[in-house]
């Protein structure tokens, strides 16, 4: 689960980096071959991270609480009240009890909100002169090369410049 978040944070700030990149370049602050090719590279770079399939949930519209925090929750949920004593009043039969099913439904609240808000602040990077970074759509990759789930309208931007 840690993995999952890591990944994210890293193509946040590759988003973030590719955006002050392009910016660099739009104002004509690029003064060497280096600093196109590091362009190049970032745009790389955050590509191969769109790639990765444990990231193609960005391109749907709806959230599904991660696996790997079912695997956690789970055995949570599942276990009689009196195994429970932190969530459950031990004298109670009620099967899950309340507490089991407000931790349930805060879960997937609060991972929905993270989810919307997350993904939002992904398709909303966008630079002046490529419009939006990433489109999501709902073809089977994912990928900036316009037949993925993210795809750019940049793509041709920066291989025209780039290439």
């Amino acid at each position: 689960m840690f993995k999952q978040k890591i990944k994210e944070e890293r193509l946040l700030t590759s988003l973030d980096g590719l955006v002050a990149q392009i910016d660099q370049l739009e104002q004509d602050q690029m003064e060497t071959y280096q600093q196109l090719v590091d362009l190049k590279s970032s745009l790389i770079q955050t590509q191969d991270l769109l790639a990765d399939p444990s990231l193609q949930w960005i391109a749907k519209d709806s959230f599904e609480v991660p696996g790997a925090l079912n695997l956690i929750l789970d055995p949570i949920f599942s276990r009689p009240p009196a195994e429970n004593v932190l969530l459950c009043d031990v004298n109670l039969n009620d099967q899950p009890c309340p507490n089991v099913l407000q931790l349930r439904s805060f879960t997937t609240q609060t991972g929905n909100a993270n989810f919307l808000t997350f993904r939002a602040s992904l398709l909303a990077k966008k630079t002046e002169a490529t419009g939006k970074l990433i489109v999501a759509t709902t073809t089977a990759s994912c990928n900036f090369t316009g037949n993925g789930q993210l795809t750019t309208p940049a793509r041709e931007f920066f291989e025209k410049y780039l290439s």
